[in-house]
């Protein structure tokens, strides 16, 4: 299965000829692929301009392809405006432009040749070897955060602990007062809808109010910070952001960094909640990991197979290219499964078991080909951390009841995980 260039008048299928999707964008994504894989399709569409890839192995190609890139604003804005359907009226009366704002300022809107240094801004300081540096800060975080919530009854482990991690981690990094951590954890909490598939006028309202604010609290920070003069690392991004003479760059190194770490905040304590939520559900994997820390990778793998924290993410057609015989247009809009392809039966025996000792054959979780996330080295880094001191012996996290999950989103984020964390006399 290949993806191959365009030659003569040879006969292609196009997007018409593909089957639906079998369920709906709109419907919301459970952790069952079953109706998927349970074809022999290899492509499905959803709409006349949009092909939806799901297959392990078909994710990994397509990814790797030099004619798919991110898709661009003017796309994202078509898209969103034809997804708001009868809504569209209601959507129109409100300013929406830090919807605007934010993916303009984001590396993942970006394609050549703007997206090649722009990306290496954010992936250069927090490559494989690097993040070592980075290690005691984040083990310092969660031992700080998890003293303030141990013993204290009911949390929502997403809120009062994850969240307040990756917030105490990129505060601690880039300059954030306490007040600021805060602030920015209730500011992305609000910022919810702006994942979602489909959104109301009123969700719309308020993401795009709570982006507005997130955006001036983290770039007035960062500005601060960098006028202060002591901060390397943000210097250094500054000067390498400046050299940057491409057109259609970030607005500035400060909103280049605000717009992008909003996956540093969110999406990383959706792995840690969600790698944590998988434990906590098999409680015998739990007991091997508390007694050893070794299995602690294993459990990360394990946990975001089964519970991506992305599910899906949205690629264009630069130009026309044929795959698996379909010939996809330039300006298609490419929706990538991930979340599927880590329950690909063909690369995962029972893919809907959880298993400790799996071996590790395939990884969707952060994406693949040159829009690997930039930042997985850090979020990895900090996950770990976390599992790592909420499954040691001295202290005994548990569910303090159902947890309920956002359907309708691209992303696999509780509306709130309710937990308990103490700790165990020595």
């Amino acid at each position: 299965m290949s993806a191959q260039p365009l030659q003569g008048d040879v006969t292609r299928r196009s997007i018409s000829d593909l089957a639906d999707l079998p369920h709906p964008f709109e419907a919301g994504f459970s952790e069952d692929f079953a109706a998927l894989f349970g074809t022999a399709e290899r492509l499905f569409k959803a709409g006349s301009k949009r092909i939806v890839v799901f297959r392990g192995e078909d994710l990994r190609k397509i990814a790797a392809l030099p004619a798919v890139g991110n898709m661009p604003l003017r796309a994202l804005a078509e898209r969103a405006m034809e997804e708001a359907g009868d809504d569209r009226a209601e959507h129109d009366q409100h300013d929406v432009s830090n919807f605007g704002r934010i993916l303009f300022n984001q590396v993942f809107t970006a394609n050549p040749p703007l997206h090649g240094p722009t990306r290496q801004l954010l992936a250069k300081p927090f490559g494989m070897k690097q993040v070592a540096a980075f290690d005691d800060l984040v083990r310092g975080v969660v031992d700080k955060v998890l003293a303030e919530v141990a013993g204290a009854g009911e949390i929502d482990f997403g809120f009062d602990f994850t969240e307040q991690v990756t917030a105490g981690f990129w505060g601690a990094l880039i300059g954030l007062t306490p007040s600021e951590q805060r602030q920015v954890v209730e500011q992305v909490r609000a910022m919810t809808s702006f994942f979602f598939l489909v959104r109301t006028a009123a969700e719309t309202v308020e993401a795009n109010a709570a982006i507005g604010a997130y955006l001036s609290l983290m770039a007035t920070a960062i500005e601060r910070t960098l006028a202060e003069g002591n901060n390397p690392l943000l210097a250094t991004m500054a000067a390498e952001f400046d050299a940057i003479t491409i057109e259609g760059k970030p607005e500035s190194v400060a909103l280049s960094l605000a717009a992008n770490l909003i996956d540093g905040f969110h999406t990383a304590a959706l792995a840690a909640a969600n790698a944590t939520y998988q434990l906590l559900r098999h409680p015998a994997a739990a007991a091997e990991v508390r007694a050893d820390p070794q299995r602690v990778g294993a459990a990360i793998d394990e946990g975001l197979r089964m519970s991506s924290p992305v599910i899906v993410t949205h690629r264009y057609a630069l130009e026309d290219f044929v795959f698996d015989d379909v010939l996809v247009p330039a300006g298609t809009a490419i929706a990538m499964l991930w979340a599927a392809g880590n329950r690909d039966p063909d690369i995962f025996e029972d893919p809907g078991t959880y298993r400790l000792e799996r071996m590790r054959r395939y990884d969707a979780t952060f994406g693949g080909g040159i829009h690997l996330c930039p930042g997985r080295n850090i979020a990895r880094l900090m996950v770990h951390r976390m599992l790592a001191r909420l499954f040691a012996p001295d202290v005994r996290i548990e569910l303090a009841g159902p947890v309920e999950w956002i359907t309708q989103s691209t992303m696999r984020q509780p509306y709130r995980m309710p937990a308990r964390i103490d700790m165990v006399p020595g």
